[in-house]
C-alpha cells in the first residue's frame, strides 16, 4: 500500500533524474552528473540479444532504485543515422517538425516514419542532423513504461559525449564501446564536428604481443583527421586527443600515440579525473546536456506527438480533491459560525447601547418640555418683534430721504443761467434728487453737446451727467432735444 505521502504526489512527478544509454553491448544507467557527487551511482547490464532488452532495463532500474525517475535516453551506434545539411532558415524550435520533410529524399523514408533533430555544426553554416525510425521511439517509450520510468528526451551517443569535454577547448576523442570498432569524434567547444569509424584496425591495438605497426597505422589515421580539422577549424584547431577504449590500456595507448602526434594525448576520464567506461561517460553527458543549454545545442528525438497526455483525473487527484474540498467546506462552515457568533455579540451590545440612548433621550425631552416658555411670554416677544420691525422701517425711510431736497435748486438754476447760449432754449426742467431731465429747442444738433460740455465749469452741474440724449424735430420742424441725467462720481 502506498504511503500517504505518495498518495498526494502527482502521478508523473519523479523523485530523481537519470540517464540510460542503450549501446551495442548493453544498457548503462547513471544517476548524478559527476562521479564525485554523493548520490552518483552507475550500473551496467549486458544485452546479448534484443529480446533481453526489457529484462535488462528492469534489472538496472531496480538496482539503481530508479523507479518513477525522469529518464534521458541515449541511442548508440546503429540505432540512428547522421547527416550534415545546410542550416534551414527556420527557428530552432521548428527543426524537429521540418527536418523529416527536408531530408526525406536523402534517407529514402516517408516523413511520417522517421523522427529527426539537429544541432548546429562548428564547421560552416551547417546543421548536424540525426534520424531514427518512429517505430523505434515507440518501442523505447513502451520499454520505459514497462520498466517504470518516465521518458523525457532521446539523444545520441556522439552528441552527449561532447558534453563531457571542456567548454572552452577543441578536442578529439578516440573511443571504442564494448566490442565495437574504433571511433573518432571531434568537438569544438562541445559542439560535434566530426564522427568517423577507424577501419582496417582491429583490437587490441596495444600490448606486448601486438605489432607496433598497428599503433603506427592508428596514429596515421588520427593525424589525417587532425589535418582535416585544422583546415576546417582555422581559428581554434584541435589541441588534444582523448582516449577511452574499452578493453585497452588507455594510459599506455595515450603515451604511445602522444609520441607519434604533435598534440597531447591523454586518457579520457570524468571531469573529476575518474576513469569510467565510455558508456557511463555517454550517459553522464546526457544529464549535462540538458542543464541550462540553449535549444539549438540540445538534441531531442522524442517528438511531442508521442508523449503521453497528462492524466488529470487519477485516484490521487480525486482523493486529494475530496480532502481539499472537505477541508475548504469545513473551514468555511467554521468561519461562518465564528462570524455569526461575533455578529450576535455585536448585536446584543448595540441593543444595550440603544436602550441606554432611548433612556437619555426621554430624560432630555422631559427637560426641554419643562423649559418651554408660557403663552404670555410668547405674546410679549411677538409685540417686541413687531415694534423692532416698525423702527427698522422708519430708519430705512429716513436713510432714503434725499438731503438735496432741503437745499433747493437755486444753485442749479444759477449755473444753468451762467452757461446760457443763444442757440439753446430750455423748455422743461425736471429735478428729483440725483435725477434731472431737460427738454428744450436747439438751433443746430451740435449745439447740444457743446452746451453740455459747459456743465464741467459749474460747481452744481459738474456732478451731473447724461445717460440719454434724443434729438428730433417736432411738427413745426423745430429741433427738439431731450436729456436724462444721472449722478456721476467726481473721481471718475
Amino acid at each position: 500500500m502506498k504511503s500517504w505521502r505518495n498518495l498526494f504526489a502527482s502521478g508523473n512527478t519523479s523523485a530523481n533524474t537519470a540517464a540510460i544509454a542503450v549501446l551495442a553491448d548493453g544498457i548503462y544507467a547513471v544517476k548524478g552528473k559527476h562521479a564525485k557527487d554523493p548520490d552518483f551511482v552507475w550500473g551496467f547490464k549486458a544485452v546479448p540479444t534484443q529480446n533481453q532488452l526489457t529484462e535488462a532495463l528492469r534489472s538496472v532500474v531496480t538496482e539503481l532504485a530508479l523507479s518513477d525517475a525522469d529518464v534521458h535516453l541515449v541511442l548508440g551506434q546503429g540505432q540512428y543515422q547522421s547527416l550534415t545539411i545546410d542550416k534551414p532558415d527556420i527557428p530552432a524550435a521548428e527543426w524537429s517538425t521540418a527536418l523529416p520533410f527536408l531530408i526525406k529524399d536523402l534517407v529514402n523514408e516517408s516523413p511520417a516514419n522517421i523522427v529527426a533533430g539537429g544541432v548546429l555544426s562548428s564547421i560552416g553554416h551547417k546543421l548536424q542532423t540525426y534520424i531514427t525510425h518512429r517505430d523505434r521511439v515507440k518501442s523505447l517509450l513502451d520499454l520505459c513504461g514497462t520498466a517504470g520510468v518516465n521518458l523525457q528526451s532521446i539523444s545520441v551517443e556522439e552528441v552527449t559525449l561532447g558534453f563531457t569535454m571542456p567548454e572552452d577547448r577543441n578536442e578529439m576523442v578516440l573511443y571504442r564501446q564494448g566490442n565495437g570498432g574504433l571511433m573518432l569524434a571531434a568537438y569544438a567547444e562541445q559542439h560535434h564536428c566530426l564522427q568517423r569509424q577507424v577501419r582496417g584496425i582491429q583490437s587490441p591495438v596495444i600490448g606486448d604481443e601486438v605489432n607496433p605497426l598497428v599503433i603506427d597505422s592508428l596514429a596515421l589515421e588520427l593525424q589525417r583527421s587532425l589535418d582535416y580539422l585544422s583546415s576546417q577549424l582555422r581559428d581554434k584547431p584541435i589541441t588534444a586527443v582523448k582516449v577511452c577504449c574499452d578493453g585497452e590500456d588507455n594510459q599506455r595507448l595515450s603515451e604511445e600515440l602522444s609520441s607519434r602526434l604533435n598534440v597531447s594525448v591523454n586518457a579520457l576520464h570524468d571531469r573529476e579525473d575518474i576513469p569510467l567506461p565510455i558508456g557511463v561517460l555517454v550517459a553522464i553527458g546526457a544529464l549535462q546536456s540538458v542543464a541550462g543549454k540553449p535549444a539549438s545545442d540540445i538534441l531531442n528525438l522524442y517528438p511531442d506527438d508521442l508523449k503521453p497526455s497528462k492524466e488529470w483525473v487519477t485516484l490521487n487527484t480525486v482523493v486529494a480533491s475530496w480532502l481539499v474540498g472537505t477541508l475548504l467546506v469545513g473551514g468555511g462552515f467554521g468561519y461562518f459560525l465564528w462570524q455569526e457568533q461575533t455578529y450576535r455579540t455585536q448585536l446584543t451590545s448595540k441593543h444595550a447601547t440603544l436602550s441606554q440612548l432611548d433612556s437619555q433621550l426621554a430624560e432630555l425631552e422631559a427637560q426641554v418640555a419643562a423649559r418651554q416658555p408660557s403663552e404670555s411670554v410668547k405674546q410679549q416677544v411677538r409685540v417686541l418683534e413687531k415694534s423692532i420691525a416698525d423702527m427698522q422701517s422708519a430708519v430705512q425711510a429716513i436713510d432714503g430721504h434725499d438731503d438735496s431736497l432741503t437745499v433747493g435748486y437755486a444753485g442749479i438754476m444759477a449755473d444753468l443761467a451762467a452757461i446760457h447760449r443763444r442757440d439753446v432754449s430750455l423748455q422743461t426742467i425736471h429735478i428729483a434728487g440725483p435725477l434731472m431731465d431737460i427738454q428744450g429747442i436747439a438751433a443746430k444738433p451740435q449745439s447740444v453737446p457743446a452746451w453740455v460740455q459747459a456743465f464741467k465749469t459749474q460747481p452744481n452741474l459738474i456732478e451731473r451727467g447724461f445717460r440719454h440724449l434724443a434729438i428730433e424735430r417736432d411738427a413745426s420742424e423745430r429741433l427738439v432735444f431731450t436729456l436724462q441725467t444721472n449722478t456721476v462720481n467726481r473721481a471718475e
